[in-house]
């Protein structure tokens, strides 16, 4: 989630050197409109393993997304995500809005192919 198209495009071209399916949305009510219409599919994908979360975005933040998110899935809306918190800024108080909001980590930008080869490793999100 990034609402900068950029982000977006070097971060899936990213996931796919390492064999990982992705889908995109452009801001924090795009992404919980993705998510709560894939947790109600009958399909046998009916959820988001993984998802990077970006901070900054126009609407409602990353954390605040991320927020929204954990209250769906501990109202058992939606079946649980790992969110990864992904931002340029690197200081504590970003940091810790967005592990308080739910997010298991936070990883900063520019992206790295091996410290996302790390997190869906350790996520559980290869295939």
């Amino acid at each position: 989630v990034d609402d900068d198209t950029t982000n977006l495009i070097v971060l899936e071209a990213l996931m796919k050197t390492l064999s990982i399916p992705t889908e995109a949305a452009s801001s924090g009510p795009a992404a919980l409109k993705k998510i709560k219409a894939r947790a109600s599919s009958s399909s046998c994908c009916n959820r988001y393993k993984f998802i990077l979360m970006d901070y900054e975005m126009p609407k409602m933040t990353g954390p605040e997304t991320t927020h929204e998110l954990m209250t769906l899935y501990n109202n058992d809306v939606i079946p649980y995500p790992v969110v990864i918190g992904h931002t340029a800024y690197s200081g504590e108080e970003e940091v810790m809005e967005f592990k308080d909001s739910g997010a298991r980590e936070v990883i900063f930008k520019p992206t790295d192919r091996k410290e996302l080869h790390r997190i869906t490793t350790i996520y559980g999100c290869r295939h």
